[in-house]
């Protein structure tokens, strides 16, 4: 499942994430490189969702 999420909502929550991440001992940096993977493939697709 893909979600679409916008640039200014995936800053607020890694914000969020790192703000918190002592909390969650680590598991902030998987979700980081996730949010930013999916952010990738995103900038990656044309405006009709094809890579």
């Amino acid at each position: 499942m893909t979600f679409f999420v916008s640039q200014a909502d995936r800053a607020e929550l890694t914000l969020e994430i790192i703000e918190t991440g002592e909390k969650v001992h680590g598991l902030e940096f998987a979700i980081i490189d996730a949010i930013e993977n999916e952010l990738a493939m995103f900038l990656a697709t044309d405006k009709y969702g094809e890579p």
